[in-house]
């Protein structure tokens, strides 16, 4: 745990307040500076700029110590146009930080992303935000979001031939969202079997299908693991109701005692799937795939609830 101190009461500060539900971004800033602390960048810098609010939520010194300035209702000063929404933390240095201090960042990145209910796709960087001229935070974003999913700073790419945890951890989230590794499932080698489930991936979301899961690939993967896990889906009007239909009478095959092979125990729903699917709520695909990430359609939820009541 980061050494906190808690200077929240004494900081300056303007009187309206938002909703922790107006917050939509983590902004991870430098102070481009050698040293220093919060009452050093208000005297120095912040007062004389008529601010009545400094410019982060939090400030990481040096030595790993974070200092709390604001809870996250107070709007700071850390990003112009963007301030509304966006939770800011700062890191005292000039693109080059502490290990003590990358350690209490990636603690406190992730507190803030579990407060707010965020991903590290909402983790950005100053410069990144619309509109900046900025060097701020002086890192590479796609390396620090990747850290936060967890995958180690030198793997920024997997492909074919790779082997390892975050090649295990890339197919255990891709069976997650329903892709296919029948064969090997997550035996932390990447194949021609891993390699295809990722193509398979990047075709159904947009990208560009190459097999090789690099940080566009890394960060889709983790915007439909979110939605997943949230039970949100984005109602698409592209969805065939005659090739998602899961309740379709043809897909009996899977009303027997083995469980649908692309939902492993570890899922966030399996008791949930396997009880619709004992029961005889919801079924599964030809292919005796459930498919847990794919959206619902309206069809499916009205067979769904017609199921439920010849229950009762």
């Amino acid at each position: 745990m980061s050494n906190i101190q808690d200077i929240r009461e004494e900081t300056p500060k303007r009187s309206s307040r938002r909703s922790e539900s107006d917050i939509k971004k983590v902004a991870r800033h430098h102070t481009a500076t050698n040293g220093g602390d919060f009452w050093t960048f208000w005297n120095n810098r912040w007062k004389d700029l008529g601010w009545s609010t400094g410019g982060y939520h939090e400030i990481i010194l040096r030595d790993g110590t974070v200092q709390l300035c604001y809870d996250p209702t107070v709007v700071t000063n850390g990003v112009g146009g963007h301030n509304s929404s966006t939770y800011h933390i700062a890191l005292v240095g000039s693109g080059s930080f502490s290990d003590a201090q990358e350690k209490a960042w990636h603690e406190r990145a992730h507190v803030a992303l579990d407060r707010f209910n965020l991903s590290a796709n909402d983790v950005l960087g100053h410069k990144e935000f619309s509109g900046q001229n900025t060097q701020c935070p002086g890192i590479d974003m796609d390396k620090v979001r990747n850290e936060l999913r967890g995958i180690p700073q030198s793997t920024t790419m997997l492909r074919r031939g790779d082997k390892g945890d975050a090649v295990k951890k890339l197919q255990e989230d891709l069976m997650k969202v329903g892709e296919e590794l029948p064969r090997f499932g997550a035996d932390g080698d990447f194949g021609t079997e891993t390699e295809t489930a990722v193509k398979s991936f990047q075709e159904k979301h947009g990208l560009t299908i190459d097999g090789i899961a690099g940080p566009k690939t890394f960060a889709k993967l983790e915007e439909v693991l979110k939605i997943s896990s949230t039970g949100e889906n984005d109602n698409s009007d592209d969805a065939n109701e005659n090739d998602n239909n899961n309740n379709d009478e043809t897909n009996n095959d899977n009303d027997s005692n083995n469980t649908f092979k692309d939902v492993t125990s570890g899922h966030w729903a399996y008791d949930a799937i396997e009880f619709v699917r004992i029961e005889g709520i919801m079924q599964g695909f030809e292919d005796g795939t459930f498919r847990p990430g794919d959206s619902v359609t309206r069809a499916q939820l009205a067979t769904v609830i017609k199921n439920l009541m010849e229950k009762q």
